[in-house]
C-alpha cells in the first residue's frame, strides 16, 4: 500500500471514529480530522506525568472493546518503537479482539523529511578518511564488516 493510500485510509478512519484514545504527541492538525461529536479520551504521557499507566491504558482499551464499543487508538511519534503500540496490539490479539493497524509517519521519518536529509547515510566499508573522521564529518554512523576499520578494527567510540 502506498503512503497516499495509507493517508486516505487514516483520514477516513479518523472521520468515522466515534471514540478515540489519543497520545500526547498527536498534533492538533491530526485531531482536526475527527468528527466534532467523537468522544476523545486523552491517555497521553509526558516526562514523569502519565495520565494513566500503560497497563491501565491497555485495560481501558480491552474493556471498551469487550463492551462492544468501536474505538480508534491514535498514537503519535514512533508508536511501535517507543509508544508501546506492540504491547497494545498483543493484548488485543490475546483477547481475540480484531483490530487494524494503519501506519503513519514515524517521528524519524518526519524529522528526516523536515530536515531534507537522509535518515541513514551509507559509508563504504573501506572509507577514507577512517571511520571516526567519516562519521564526524557527515554527522552519521555506519556499520561495516569487522576488520574493515582503521588498523583492522573499529575506533573505540564506534564499539
Amino acid at each position: 500500500m502506498s503512503f497516499t493510500e495509507d493517508y486516505r485510509k487514516a483520514v477516513k478512519a479518523l472521520q468515522a471514529a466515534s471514540l478515540v484514545l489519543y497520545d500526547h504527541l498527536v498534533s492538533p492538525a491530526v485531531l482536526d480530522h475527527l468528527s466534532p461529536t467523537a468522544e476523545r479520551i486523552y491517555v497521553g504521557k509526558e516526562s514523569s506525568r502519565h495520565t494513566l499507566p500503560q497497563d491501565d491504558i491497555i485495560e481501558l482499551m480491552l474493556r471498551l472493546a469487550r463492551s462492544g464499543r468501536s474505538l480508534l487508538r491514535l498514537k503519535g511519534g514512533d508508536g511501535y518503537i517507543f509508544g508501546r503500540g506492540g504491547e497494545e496490539a498483543q493484548a488485543l490479539a490475546a483477547e481475540g479482539i480484531p483490530f487494524t493497524v494503519i501506519p503513519g509517519l514515524t517521528a524519524a521519518q518526519g524529522a528526516a523529511s523536515r530536515a531534507r536529509k537522509a535518515a541513514i547515510r551509507m559509508v563504504p566499508s573501506r572509507a577514507h578518511p577512517p571511520w571516526a573522521a567519516a562519521a564526524a564529518a557527515t554527522g552519521s554512523a555506519g556499520f561495516a564488516p569487522r576488520g574493515s576499520g582503521p588498523r583492522g578494527r573499529f575506533p573505540s567510540r564506534c564499539r
